[in-house]
């Protein structure tokens, strides 16, 4: 339906979009000269989405498509834990192809819908083959890997343990090294080694959510196990590792790094690279400092795939501290003539290798400056603001203002005032504004610092100095042109049954037909609780979505549902734009207190034997409230991959409460596959005013 331009001018400065959201890559990086068919979840990416990835050796479609993927519910949660808020990232797939001889590190990127452009996202490129976990619910299963190789996995549902396997031979040494957080992940890894025997020989130290690593020598040949979780036993479908394993080249302290002060050989003018070759290494190098004349000394990591979390002190030939720093880099400036010594280690003092590598710079500090973005991306919404925020890094004591221009913007888009940051000022949110025609688009704009220096100290004369930022993504993104309205209400509602809400539609302008779904963003994990698909017709204002919650939820605790409304919204230029508003008010929410179900069921047996051939009777007892008049339909639910048992249908009437589950074994044994860990289901379901009430028991089958 087309959009008035007289409603975008009334009421666009008041709507509000839903920009996309990047949650996860799956897997987080691939091989060299390979083909990566990449999933990529998020949030409001729609049935499709743009998408770009940047830097060289990579080719990337212009355009990801929404696929299936694997959605496993985990344990239940208790409270509070299940009161928390949730997301529910839907995946997105495209292949992308890397080149034999791209370079290896991160490559980043970007999604964009008509609704905003995401935060930029990472993707490594290693040299090790790799492989991909086969997720599926239930039992760990060991998988078994030939070295040297990178695992991609996730630790989904909650508390999942993944095992990887890898034969090892006496005085044989391996490299273990899980990598989550340094690309984006919401695990924290943490890892097991167990010998053949059986027993636990090695854990990972803490090493916060950059990494986790292990290195060991094998006493004795034979098949070991590695298990991956997650070390605060979370999971779920933003739990993406790269887990490496293989015998890390030998290396020793190199003749041209000296590990000491005594031996400290001076740092050369355009600098050095260098590498912490193991645990424990120190290099340290050496400074002609002169008094009052302050210093830059600039420790970077020499490439992307360098795992270095540099950490650099300085000190007095003395050996006294004079400075420490964190953050790559440190400004000092000597009170007397002498040599300065710096030292550089990583932050973890157990770790190192031949892929933390570094480049040391110093230089006297001249008045300069830098800028850089936390973010490179920034979404305006059409007749409305967007900000970004810039940073200045100031040197050598400049402390004059800077000038920022722009370059590239969208039609329609403008910077609000003239931005500059005030002297002795290190950051600035600087704003931008699209008028109510703005086109709907998302574009690379270039950001552009000036500063000025006095020529010299003897005249008024300046001369220009300037930098700029990192290419920005700018999208100009199009409000969403209704809303999901809804009252307050909190009731009490049964487990197994379903809670029919009355929503209403507020329309600004667009009155076209609007698809209603569970929203991808939930104020509380949803602990199963679903709903489908509602149809809302054009030019209609009112709705019931109807939520099921599951038999076996916790009672006692208070179920929040958002709802989320989509909908294809033709532009005043004719095009045509994919839109949404989801239900994240408490007033629009589905809020509902769960008390004990109407229906209830049991077995008289918590497990089955595997036996071909056999038939088993179970004995099935299910509980009706009063209002429950009708016959109770008996299934069961057969977990993915389980294969080789049928169950007769069974109804017991609306006068009877007991009746004969009858189950049969295939009568030859390969045909039988049980996977582990994943129970039967036993369902009992009762229709009532055209909804089922169900109730469920489980049953463990063991071979």
């Amino acid at each position: 339906m087309r959009l008035s331009l007289l409603a975008m001018l009334l009421f666009a400065g008041s709507l509000r979009a839903d920009p996309p959201v990047v949650q996860y890559l799956f897997p987080a990086g691939g091989q060299r000269g390979t083909t990566v068919d990449l999933h990529v979840g998020g949030l409001y990416l729609y049935e499709s989405c743009n998408f770009e990835m940047i830097g060289t050796g990579v080719v990337a479609p212009p355009r990801l498509t929404r696929v299936a993927s694997p959605s496993f519910e985990g344990p239940i949660l208790p409270l509070p834990d299940s009161q928390r808020q949730e997301d529910y990232p839907r995946a997105m797939m495209g292949k992308i192809q890397i080149a034999k001889d791209a370079p290896l590190g991160f490559r980043t990127g970007n999604v964009w819908t008509s609704q905003g452009v995401s935060p930029t996202w990472k993707f490594i490129i290693g040299d090790l083959p790799e492989v991909l976990e086969k997720e599926q619910d239930g039992e760990p299963i060991p998988v078994e890997l030939t070295t040297p190789i990178t695992a991609n996995g996730r630790i989904y549902p909650r508390e999942d343990i993944d095992i990887w396997t890898f034969k090892a031979k006496v005085g044989q040494t391996f490299r273990c090294r899980a990598e989550a957080g340094r690309f984006g992940s919401t695990l924290i890894p943490q890892l097991e080694l167990i010998d053949p025997s059986g027993m636990k020989i090695d854990e990972s130290p803490d090493l916060g959510r950059e990494d986790s690593e292990l290195v060991f020598t094998a006493k004795s040949d034979g098949l070991y196990s590695l298990r991956i979780r997650d070390a605060n036993v979370g999971g779920g479908p933003t739990f993406v590792y790269r887990l490496s394993i293989s015998e890390p080249t030998k290396s020793s302290p190199r003749p041209d790094e000296p590990n000491d002060i005594a031996t400290a050989k001076l740092l050369p003018n355009d600098g050095v690279i260098g590498c912490i070759d193991r645990g424990g290494d120190v290099d340290c190098w050496s400074i002609n400092g002169r008094k009052g004349v302050s210093i830059d000394v600039a420790c970077k990591v020499h490439t992307d795939e360098s795992r270095l979390l540099p950490v650099l002190t300085l000190y007095s030939a003395d050996g006294k501290e004079l400075s420490k720093s964190e953050t790559s880099s440190l400004v000092f400036t000597p009170t007397v003539d002498g040599q300065i010594f710096v030292r550089v280690e990583d932050r973890f003092p157990k770790r190192g290798g031949s892929d933390f590598t570094y480049q040391l710079r110093s230089s006297e500090s001249k008045p300069d400056f830098e800028l850089s973005l936390l973010l490179s991306t920034v979404t305006v919404n059409r007749a409305g603001e967007g900000k970004l925020k810039i940073n200045v890094q100031r040197r050598g004591g400049f402390n004059a203002p800077i000038a920022l221009q722009f370059d590239n913007l969208p039609a329609g888009v403008t910077v609000n005032g003239t931005p500059i940051v005030q002297a002795g000022q290190n950051s600035i949110d600087v704003s931008f504004k699209a008028d109510a025609k703005a086109p709907i688009r998302c574009e690379r704009i270039g950001i552009r610092g000036v500063g000025w220096l006095p020529i010299s100290a003897f005249t008024s004369l300046q001369r220009p100095i300037s930098h700029s930022t990192e290419p920005v993504r700018l999208a100009v993104s199009l409000p969403t042109p209704f809303k999901i309205v809804g009252e307050y209400v909190l009731k009490l509602v049964p487990r197994g049954t379903v809670y029919v809400r009355r929503y209403r539609v507020e329309r600004t302008g667009f009155d076209g037909p609007i698809l209603i779904e569970l929203a991808d963003r939930q104020s509380r994990h949803l602990q199963g609780a679903w709903g489908p698909k509602v149809q809302v017709a054009a030019g209609q204002n009112e709705f019931e979505f109807a939520t099921t919650l599951p038999p076996w939820m916790e009672t006692g605790r208070t179920c929040r549902v958002c709802v989320m409304g989509t909908a294809v919204v033709k532009d005043i230029d004719g095009s045509e734009h994919i839109v949404s508003y989801s239900s994240v008010q408490q007033n629009d929410q589905i809020i509902a207190v769960v008390e004990p179900g109407k229906l209830g069921i049991e077995v008289d047996r918590t497990s089955l034997r595997v036996e071909a051939g056999a038939s088993i009777e179970v004995r099935v007892k299910v509980a009706r409230s009063s209002t429950l008049n009708g016959p109770a339909k008996v299934e069961v639910l057969f977990p993915d991959g389980f294969t080789g048992l049928q169950a007769q249908p069974l109804s017991i009437p609306a006068d009877q409460t007991e009746g004969k589950l009858i189950l049969k074994f295939a009568s030859e044994g390969s045909q039988i596959r049980v996977p582990p860990g994943m129970p039967l289901v036993i369902r009992a379901g009762v229709i009532e005013a055209g909804h089922p009430i169900a109730a469920e028991s489980r049953m463990d089958v063991v071979k």
